[in-house]
């Protein structure tokens, strides 16, 4: 296999046929010398088998997640890409050689990998700590006194929200979820039925109307809901000593499914940390049946039953580079009440919701759910109506929001249209953080928010969550925050003067003291090989300027505009 277009400087044509026969045909005169050198770089290029492979990457960056994440590594393949492909040289089934972003020239990776001096593994793969067994997973409560169980007044008042649910239990038929484009309703023309639409209707009135007053809450403080498989262990550690970092006083709920509650040497340290614990089984076990929630209803569910009367939700993979305890006192939040963020897209609603009564409310943006500021005293009907909606997931989800982020992000605004309960909102867009491939334009994996003065306070990473599988050495780990649609290269600096220190070694530090504290166990279950090479975490990431639905009223993507970039309809 030749590189593109270098058969036209040859001195004959190549005619392959069946059984792998060749035949040249000779078109001008050309000399054994130069005959001779086309074989020679036929030869040179020719795929061939071997244990050190090539592993193309998504994203057209070299040291992105390979684009088949398979368990096991390829062992045997082909060692030679002449293609344009982002990648890397995999030598020896566990080494980086050669990184590529697309627009490369051919690689051989037998000779790329004889150039690194590769050494076991032992040297390059943080080893995993030997800890004593403490009970990994399922546990029962008597076995520590740090879970902080929910008063009685708070498990009748869920339970009493959860009969009135059920009460006014909502049948219908929606055209479909709005998962992709090629299936939303809304662009298909397509529309519920009226007969169903008026029978959503006076079920929301009924449930509004019955709406029991809200409870003498108290105090201040951020929720978080975490979790002990892979994908939230290491985030939720991330994210509660981030904000001890920055600020020791402020009060933390942390709520977990049952079955995925700390260990008792965990919740030690978490009380030490002053942060409660708190499981959702505990708060509906009044309830006449047994009642299981699903994911999406968790931080509804937290935000609105915690011990707090003002909350800041965060999401478990959301970090904090400052205190964010000005966020109470902001103009925007103390007349309204409840203070959102805005996503990368353009509200998306279903012309349904408006027909249920959902009114129009000031801004023509989605929200971004990593973090949002409540009053519940003052949103307390927002709140349970978000709740009750949340109840009924193939109807309302689809009616707030297109496939871009469809789930539960916009059923708290969804509900404050209906009952025209006007919130805050920072004004500020999100920027997006990542690194740069050869497209130039950010390859992102994080949402860096704003406060309502547009300083820099919230890093939510929204793809790639952070993991315990990291390098022995901070020198081969990979940075994620190299680059930003707003700031270019210049957001390395800007992040560490917001916060004071390199975030990303000090997370870094984190995890590994951690694992050393026999505090975040390591991932053995389905790790897969790239989770355990000798530099990482690979990147994993987006790029928003392809994607529909953009909010082009937002800073970061005027500023695109004003520089020619053109983007995907």
């Amino acid at each position: 296999m030749l590189p593109f277009g270098a058969q036209r400087y040859l001195p004959f044509r190549v005619r392959v046929f069946k059984h792998g026969k060749i035949t040249l045909r000779k078109y001008r005169k050309f000399s054994t010398c130069a005959l001779l050198s086309f074989v020679i770089v036929t030869i040179k290029f020719i795929p061939r088998h071997s244990r050190n492979v090539w592993v193309p990457t998504l994203g057209c960056y070299g040291l992105s997640l390979p684009a088949e994440r398979k368990l096991d590594p390829v062992r045997v393949g082909t060692s030679i890409e002449l293609g344009a492909k982002s990648g890397f040289c995999l030598c020896d089934a566990f080494w980086i050689a050669e990184p590529k972003n697309c627009g490369h020239g051919p690689v051989d990776c037998e000779v790329a990998c004889r150039k690194i001096s590769i050494r076991t593994r032992s040297e390059t793969v943080q080893a995993a700590k030997s800890c004593p067994n403490l009970g990994w997973g399922p546990r029962n409560h008597a076995a520590c006194i740090d879970i902080t169980l929910s008063s009685a007044e708070d498990k009748k008042l869920f339970s009493d929200v959860h009969a009135l649910t059920l009460k006014h239990h909502l049948r219908y038929s929606a055209p479909g979820m709005r998962s992709t484009r090629s299936d939303d309703f809304v662009f298909k023309g397509e529309h519920m039925q009226m007969k169903d639409l008026r029978a959503i209707s006076r079920g929301i009135a009924r449930f509004v109307e019955s709406i029991p007053a809200v409870r003498n809450f108290e105090g201040r403080g951020i929720v978080i809901v975490g979790g002990s498989k892979k994908l939230y262990q290491a985030s939720y550690w991330v994210a509660v000593l981030s904000i001890r970092r920055v600020d020791h006083d402020i009060s933390i709920e942390l709520w977990f499914p049952e079955v995925e509650l700390p260990n008792c040497r965990q919740l030690a340290r978490l009380a030490e940390l002053q942060v409660s614990i708190r499981t959702f089984e505990d708060i509906t076990s009044q309830t006449a049946k047994k009642h299981t929630l699903s994911g999406y209803a968790y931080k509804i569910v937290a935000m609105t039953f915690s011990s707090f009367e003002e909350v800041l939700l965060l999401d478990a993979d959301n970090i904090v580079m400052r205190s964010p305890q000005h966020l109470f006192e902001s103009d925007s939040y103390r007349q309204t009440g409840s203070l959102l963020w805005k996503d990368f897209w353009l509200q998306s609603r279903a012309p349904e919701a408006s027909m249920l009564g959902a009114k129009s409310l000031p801004g023509n943006n989605t929200h971004e759910s990593g973090q949002m500021l409540v009053n519940k005293k003052r949103a307390w009907k927002t709140l349970l109506l978000a709740y009750y909606m949340n109840s009924f997931p193939g109807l309302f989800y689809p009616l707030s929001v297109n496939f871009m982020g469809l789930g539960d992000k916009e059923l708290f605004p969804l509900a404050a249209a209906y009952l025209g309960y006007e919130y805050g909102l920072v004004e500020k867009g999100p920027d997006h953080v990542g690194v740069m491939s050869d497209r130039m334009v950010v390859y992102g994996n994080t949402m860096m928010q704003h406060d309502v003065l547009g300083s820099p306070i919230f890093l939510h990473a929204n793809v790639g969550k952070w993991s315990s599988n990291v390098p022995v050495s901070f020198a081969s780990y990979i940075r994620r925050w190299q680059v930003s649609a707003l700031h270019g290269t210049e957001i390395t600096s800007m992040l560490r003067k917001v916060s004071g220190i390199d975030l990303e070694h000090w997370i870094y530090d984190t995890i590994l003291q951690l694992k050393a504290s026999c505090l975040l166990k390591d991932e053995e279950k389905d790790v897969r090989w790239y989770e355990q090479l000798n530099i990482g975490p690979l990147v994993d990431g987006m790029y928003v300027t392809e994607y529909f639905n953009i909010n082009y009223d937002l800073e970061l993507f005027n500023d695109l505009r004003s520089k020619g970039f053109t983007f995907n309809k």
